[in-house]
């Protein structure tokens, strides 16, 4: 009983830490996310419609959701 209580502060600390390591995967991914919205909101004001590749817009939003989703289910 005794050894259980001794590891259990480092089994919680082993925790905290893959949890914070999540939390650090997530933040990353939002960021990722929040520039590549800016980018797009950014060349809509700037670029005219026309002219923008919406084939690769499409690729590069498809990217960073899959990018989000995959930090949201733990993996990255």
């Amino acid at each position: 009983m005794d050894r259980k209580i001794q590891e259990s502060p480092s089994i919680l600390r082993d925790h905290i830490g893959v949890l914070l390591q999540q939390i650090d995967i997530k933040d990353k991914a939002l960021k990722e996310a929040e520039t590549f919205v800016k980018e797009l909101i950014l060349a809509a004001d700037t670029v005219p419609a026309s002219h923008l590749d919406l084939e690769e817009i499409t690729k590069d939003g498809t990217t960073v959701i899959n990018s989000i989703a995959a930090a949201l289910i733990g993996e990255e």
